[in-house]
């Protein structure tokens, strides 16, 4: 599912990821200081994130609870802060997003600073409302969008480019193909998040997917270098080869010889 996140009180930054109902509180403020290099160096018990009007305290239980658990459905929409960032004089609970059906109407009731830090957010979040901006939203700078437009442009018109890319990202290729350049910008940044999660994964000794993930890089490493090994000392071994034989004679004597380009001799067979 698609969740929107917002990473100030007044909506100027804020981005969409794509997370699952189980995914946990402490993977999913991983995955925004990713998305996010200012929310860097913060540890995870340290932000708080705010949905329905409830605002939610990161500790140790909180970080292990799911999307689920806390209520938070496709396109909703969150607000990941510092808790150093919250004003001082909000009242918030670190229990739960979720009231409880025991809560009674005065403990679940907002105090009015609480109420007027939502209503202020509620009023600036912008939900983005086409491919294009939730791709500018996630961070896409005007350079970057420059050499995307190049990009798409090339391999409308480059058919040599655009089979070489389809090897590669096959979704750029395709999304070139039906002229689609927002459909483009969301193929470039899935696959850069992919190869974002995949570096984290590979940077972590303790991940047995990173592991996995350098074990075949490693092999791929290994079967390139084979290759232009092969290529260059044994080009024979992938490309056609014709046999070449001549009749002549050799004192006298009638022989086919075999000729070979690259030997220094010719061999004679009977």
């Amino acid at each position: 599912m698609r969740v929107t996140v917002s990473t100030d009180a007044v909506g100027a930054n804020i981005f969409s990821v794509e997370v699952g109902a189980e995914m946990e509180m402490e993977n999913f403020l991983a995955l925004c200081q990713i998305e996010f290099p200012a929310f860097a160096g913060i540890p995870a018990s340290g932000f708080s994130i705010t949905h329905n009007g409830q605002i939610l305290m990161m500790n140790n239980d909180n970080l292990k609870k799911t999307f689920e658990m806390l209520g938070v459905h496709n396109d909703d929409i969150v607000v990941v802060m510092p808790k150093t960032a919250l004003p001082k004089d909000v009242n918030f609970t670190s229990s739960s997003i979720a009231p409880s059906a025991a809560t009674s109407k005065a403990q679940r009731k907002p105090s009015p600073a609480t109420m007027d830090l939502i209503a202020s957010l509620v009023k600036s979040i912008k939900v983005p409302t086409s491919t294009a901006s939730r791709s500018n939203s996630r961070g896409l700078k005007a350079d970057e969008m420059t050499q995307l437009r190049t990009l798409f442009a090339d391999l409308q018109t480059n058919f040599e480019r655009r089979e070489r890319m389809r090897s590669i990202i096959p979704s750029l290729v395709e999304a070139a193909e039906k002229n689609d350049f927002d459909e483009f910008c969301s193929a470039f940044i899935a696959d850069r998040e992919r190869m974002l999660i995949r570096q984290k994964a590979m940077l972590d000794p303790t991940n047995p997917e990173g592991q996995r993930l350098i074990a075949e890089q490693i092999q791929q490493e290994n079967i390139n270098f084979s290759h232009q090994f092969a290529m260059e000392h044994m080009p024979e071994s992938y490309i056609p080869v014709t046999m070449l034989y001549i009749r002549m004679k050799i004192n006298g004597i009638e022989v086919k010889a075999f000729v070979d380009s690259g030997g220094k001799k010719v061999f004679p067979h009977s």
